[in-house]
């Protein structure tokens, strides 16, 4: 009997350890060979035929703007980024397919003010909102999402403009001091972010369950 109880509360123990590992573990994530793997976020996908990641070049080209993309960053340098947190801004990776309307990005931020999702995405609906006199604003929607057991905020809104249609899908989490957002452009009107989400559970789910 006392052998099974120290067995138990050892067992306790490593479940303890592993948990606290897994919440405290900072990470960037990774995307090599096609794939994208991020333990923190318990996230994995393979990137979809037609999309390839932008290097830091190309990113600032698509973001109109200079970003640190951190694909470009070699495993050594990777994991001084994720021991210090030193960083400010940085995005994980920058997808796209040819011309850019189309992207996928993973945006890292540090949460200097100490506030949270919902904040962060009233933000980011703010500066949707001043391109107004160059876009009509078609819809907008918020509320949260469940991802592999995290809550996200999210924000979807439709800008239109002459011929061109953009939609854009934020979502967004606070973890670990840095707000981690999925941002997701897109020009096909009939595009399904639900059908984006699930899509990502399923994979994600499916790849760490084999692990």
């Amino acid at each position: 009997m006392k052998k099974t109880l120290c067995l138990l509360l050892v067992f306790i123990m490593l479940l303890s350890v592993a948990s606290c590992g897994s919440d405290s573990a900072f990470s960037l994530g990774r995307l090599a060979d096609g794939e994208y793997e991020n333990e923190m976020l318990s996230v994995y996908f393979r990137i979809p035929e037609g999309w390839r990641a932008a290097d830091e070049k190309e990113a600032e080209s698509l973001l109109g703007m200079t970003r640190t993309v951190f694909t470009g960053k070699d495993e050594e340098e990777l994991k001084k980024l994720e021991k210090k947190q030193s960083f400010d801004l940085g995005y994980a990776f920058v997808l796209s397919t040819e011309g850019g309307l189309d992207r996928f990005d993973l945006l890292y931020q540090k949460n200097t003010n100490k506030s949270d999702s919902a904040s962060y995405i009233a933000s980011a609906k703010k500066q949707l909102e001043s391109y107004a006199d160059l876009w009509e604003i078609r819809t907008v929607s918020n509320g949260n999402v469940t991802i592999r057991g995290r809550e996200y905020a999210q924000l979807e809104m439709v800008l239109e403009g002459g011929d061109t249609l953009l939609r854009y899908y934020y979502c967004t989490t606070e973890v670990n001091g840095y707000f981690v957002t999925m941002i997701l452009t897109t020009s096909d009107e009939d595009y399904s972010f639900d059908t984006f989400l699930s899509t990502l559970e399923a994979t994600s789910a499916q790849h760490f369950e084999k692990k």
